[in-house]
């Protein structure tokens, strides 16, 4: 289990070492001597400890990181399949010297430490074995951050030696955890009711992590099914509604592979959710087994459940309750529904808000506080960013930037002001918190989707001479071609500089890379010539898009980028700016470039449908100054504001600077932590 290049771990064995064990752990390291790497001797040891197939599973796994290959076969042949080796088998060559290596040797365990007084090693790097402590943190940073398919079977790996201390936001991270770790883990991990489905496709191909149209689950023992319904039966039943109507074709195969609806045990020992599941597939009144026809009836007369014309049932929404409430006035049903699910107000507050008249305003206010309560910190500083007086908003939905004309309630400063009483009460300190002054004007990092830019940032230019705009991605599983592109908007028409067209008189493309394997990826660059840019220039709008492939959130890697520059030869080894292309999205539009302000202006506009650039240039301009507008008039988190959340009445109690030195100094990307 690797944590860089060269620092890996290894669990401990007890017990005595093995000899075939020994041998094949000198075989790795002879093996790594000779492309200049020196293994760590604990490693050894450790290895040395395994018993002889995990020896030599464990060894083959970290040299196919360095030798194994075509390009660097192996030093001995087939030497991970053998059970000994016999003596004066091998000359081999290790740096510039001619080794004779016995049998003998590589049993010997002492032998590295013998083959170092005879070889003098200069340029060697060395493989080290990492602590207990930073091989946890290490795991801990994996499940924070979200990584790549490709790091799962590390994750899962490490799972199986060191405790969660977090709750896991990414789904396949999640996933790999819980096959580590098993079923016994869903409650303590806060699973999700999907991560059934998503542990039982996954255990079956990985691959299905995300329940692909046309899953296939595992086979299942009985006691695993109880197991899966169990933990499904402890959610609210509209919650696990909910939840199937996000992705109904994998709860419908779900059923059908687990016999849910002809086992009658299951029906009658967990009933509720029986009925939910019923409701989902769409099932027949008239066919409604025995057991749970009550709890439909029920779902049916609360308004849960309607009939439809053929006599199937299916399930109203939760939202679309709130809605025809909300379009009525109905106020009381809104009190109602609320009750249920508190933290659906104030995630939909801009629309609930408009059920509200004068004579129900002190009840409304009341149920936004019980709101508030037991909402999760996102959303209360979510709307502490609204501006009530912005002319749009912007919404941002699982990959898809919607703009939309704003219409918040006067009543949004009174529950603004009310939120910032209750962080205040969860998060704050008992003294101040101060902070550096060139850090005031700063967003909060953590509230950022990309970590050095926010959308509406504005990075000014004056006099330089290029600008050299990139994008880097590596790929996963498939090929995956990226495309950038340039939509410019003249005072009076639109040009395009893309693959087809791929330069004009200040604008040039490096060309067309349709593959990017691992390990280094492939990148593609644009250079602008500033000063020849004509005036008829009003914006100039990048383009990022996936011509084939996977989206920008299942690759290994995926960003954008830019850098000033007075030569025009790129090298994206520069100091840049970087841009994160993190989202389950197509295309990207990261920033404009306002040529009247002299301005690159971040709008981290998002879309997963492909829309020709063509019309997207007819439609883009007045979505783009709409993005503008209302990322300008947001009522941004800076550190200044926040600090001011956080500070109590004592002294200096913490300090947010860049460079923190004590306990008692912080930096801003660890700011999360003061609300975890």
């Amino acid at each position: 289990m690797f944590l860089s290049k060269y620092v890996l771990y290894l669990p401990e064995s007890i017990g005595e070492t093995h000899k075939n064990s020994v041998i094949v752990a000198n075989a790795m390291a002879v093996e790594l001597l000779n492309y200049g790497i020196m293994t760590d001797k604990a490693i050894l040891d450790r290895i040395a400890h395994y018993e002889p197939g995990k020896a030599r599973e464990t060894a083959y796994e970290i040299l196919k990181s360095f030798t194994i290959g075509d390009v660097n076969p192996p030093l001995f042949d087939g030497w991970e399949d053998r059970e000994y080796f016999s003596f004066g088998e091998f000359v081999v060559q290790i740096a510039v010297y001619m080794i004779q290596v016995s049998g003998n040797d590589l049993a010997n365990p002492d032998y590295l430490d013998e083959l170092k007084d005879r070889v003098e090693f200069k340029k060697v790097k060395a493989l080290k074995l990492s602590t207990e402590s930073e091989a946890g943190d290490h795991f801990q940073s994996l499940l924070s951050t979200g990584q790549s398919r490709k790091q799962q079977k590390t994750i899962e790996a490490f799972a199986k030696e060191f405790p969660v201390g977090t709750y896991i936001k990414s789904d396949e991270s999640r996933i790999a955890v819980l096959l580590a770790r098993g079923l016994d883990n869903l409650i303590d991990m806060k699973a999700k009711p999907a991560d059934i489905l998503r542990y039982f496709a996954a255990r079956k191909e990985f691959e299905q992590v995300n329940l692909p149209h046309g899953v296939i689950y595992d086979n299942m023992t009985w006691q695993e099914r109880k197991a899966a319904f169990e933990f499904l039966s402890t959610f609210d039943n509209e919650y696990i509604l909910e939840g199937m109507g996000n992705n109904r074709a994998a709860w419908n195969r779900f059923f059908r592979h687990t016999h849910l609806f002809q086992q009658q045990e299951f029906l009658r020992k967990y009933d509720e959710f029986s009925a939910c599941a019923w409701v989902s597939v769409g099932g027949k009144v008239e066919a409604t087994p025995v057991d749970i026809r009550h709890l439909i009836n029920k779902m049916v007369s609360e308004g849960v459940a309607e009939i439809t014309v053929k006599g199937a049932l299916a399930y109203r929404t939760f939202a679309s309750r709130v809605a025809t409430a909300v379009e009525g006035q109905d106020y009381a049903s809104i009190e109602l529904l609320m009750d249920k699910r508190p933290g659906y107000l104030l995630r939909n507050i801009a629309t609930i808000s408009n059920a509200v008249t004068t004579e129900n305003r002190t009840a409304f206010l009341a149920l936004c506080r019980k709101s508030i309560v037991v909402s999760k910190p996102e959303v209360l500083f979510s709307i502490l960013q609204i501006d009530s007086r912005a002319n749009y908003r912007i919404i941002d939905v699982k990959g898809d930037t919607v703009v939309q004309e704003a219409d918040y309630s006067p009543y949004i400063t009174a529950i603004q002001q009310d939120i910032e009483i209750e962080i205040s009460h969860r998060y704050g300190r008992q003294g101040k918190v101060v902070f550096d002054e060139s850090l005031k004007d700063t967003i909060v990092p953590f509230l950022a989707r990309n970590q050095e830019l926010y959308r509406g940032t504005k990075i000014p230019f004056g006099n330089e001479k290029y600008l050299h705009f990139f994008i880097h991605w590596i790929q996963d599983k498939q090929r995956t071609d990226l495309d950038h592109s340039h939509i410019i908007f003249h005072d009076n028409h639109v040009e395009q500089i893309a693959f087809y067209n791929q330069a004009n008189e200040y604008i040039t493309q490096s060309g067309d890379i349709t593959n990017a394997p691992e390990p280094k990826g492939a990148t593609e660059y644009s250079v602008f010539k500033l000063d020849k840019i004509p005036t008829s220039v009003r914006y100039i709008v990048p383009v990022v898009n996936v011509y084939c492939g996977d989206n920008f959130k299942d690759l290994q890697e995926a960003y954008a980028g830019f850098m000033f520059n007075d030569s025009k030869k790129f090298n994206i080894n520069r100091e840049h700016v970087r841009y994160d292309l993190s989202q389950p999205a197509i295309m990207n539009v990261p920033f404009v470039i306002d040529m009247n302000t002299k301005e690159i202006i971040i709008v981290d506009y998002n879309t997963r449908s492909y829309s020709s650039k063509i019309r997207i240039a007819m439609d883009f301009q007045d979505t783009l100054l709409k993005i503008i507008d209302a990322s300008q008039s947001m009522n941004k988190m800076t550190i200044e504001r926040f600090a001011r959340l956080l500070s109590g009445e004592g002294g200096i109690d913490l300090t947010i600077t860049d460079n923190p030195q004590g306990v008692l100094e912080i930096a801003p990307s660890e700011l999360s932590k003061l609300i975890a």
